[in-house]
């Protein structure tokens, strides 16, 4: 679908994808959540076939037929348990897209889609906690290996359900706002001569700073931060200039008027806690991660609604 996908990291339900963003449209989301378990059922039949096929000749060797049938069962299991309408497996985002469609409510659908994963994970650790303490529940015989691992995949779904629901609430909220509604207007930009032992005192303690730009002539040369900091013995500080420990320019860097999530996404996947502000290639501002819990946190002091245009 055009979207490019970062990694894919493989654990034991299988591999979850890093995509740059979010699904567009509903259909968008629907093709792609449905391809998985598609492709799932598709693998289960052809080794489940050739299982079959193979099974029908007297001269195959039986254990690569078992083998062969193991796989196709595997694939059968894998797709059905994707296609749980709980959010965010498959079948959740499938969901999901189809009350998108529906309402043209990403947040509802969310909402919607995510507390159903909660229902059916707490579903799964009550199941579990039933076979842990030996009851048979469904025609499953009640063993302490299968509570163990009814109760870990039902954790799994209401975890990632809640994680879900937060991010879409986060991006809710965020939703409208630019980096400079946000951002420190003011930096204290320091001189690349100066000590760590000055910026240290004055600057991370005192003003309780955690990353300072590096400037020279109003032009950004780099920006040092406490993990810079940290590298260096306690004993050096006095002796050691900014500009030895600075991250120099080129850095990540974003302009005031950018959407503030997608800063907030740049600084999660570079992992970086702040980030230069920029304009006309002047520094302008700075924006931390601080910044935008701040900017969170009052908000829901005063409780104010967002009022900016949305995209959902």
């Amino acid at each position: 679908m055009g979207m490019k996908v970062e990694s894919i990291i493989l654990f034991i339900f299988g591999g979850v994808s890093n995509i740059e963003k979010e699904p567009e449209t509903a259909r968008t989301e629907f093709l792609m959540a449905g391809a998985g378990p598609l492709s799932s059922l598709l693998l289960a039949g052809i080794f489940s076939g050739t299982a079959f096929l193979l099974s029908q000749n007297s001269q195959a060797v039986e254990p690569i037929v078992a083998v062969i049938a193991y796989i196709g069962l595997v694939n059968l299991i894998l797709a059905v348990f994707n296609i749980i309408p709980g959010f965010p497996l498959d079948g959740g985002r499938v969901l999901r897209s189809i009350i998108w469609g529906v309402t043209n409510n990403l947040k509802k659908s969310t909402l919607i889609a995510g507390n159903v994963g909660r229902a059916f994970g707490w579903a799964m650790i009550l199941f579990g906690i039933a076979n842990f303490f030996g009851f048979s529940v469904g025609g499953l015989q009640g063993t302490f290996i299968n509570g163990i691992w009814f109760i870990f995949i039902g954790w799994f779904l209401t975890s990632a359900a809640d994680s879900a629901i937060k991010e879409q609430t986060l991006q809710q909220e965020l939703s409208g706002v630019r980096v400079k509604d946000v951002m420190d207007h003011n930096p204290e930009c320091v001189n690349p001569a100066a000590s760590i032992e000055q910026i240290v005192h004055e600057s991370f303690i005192q003003r309780g700073r955690r990353a300072l730009p590096v400037c020279s002539e109003g032009k950004l040369l780099g920006i040092v931060t406490l993990a810079d900091v940290k590298r260096i013995p306690q004993d050096e500080w006095l002796n050691t200039p900014v500009q030895e420990v600075m991250t120099r320019v080129p850095v990540m860097s974003v302009s005031q008027d950018s959407d503030l999530n997608d800063a907030l996404k740049l600084l999660a996947q570079n992992e970086v806690n702040q980030i230069p502000v920029m304009d006309d290639g002047q520094i302008v501002g700075l924006l931390s991660r601080a910044d935008v819990l701040r900017y969170l946190q009052t908000r829901q002091e005063l409780r104010i609604k967002n009022s900016r245009k949305s995209n959902f």
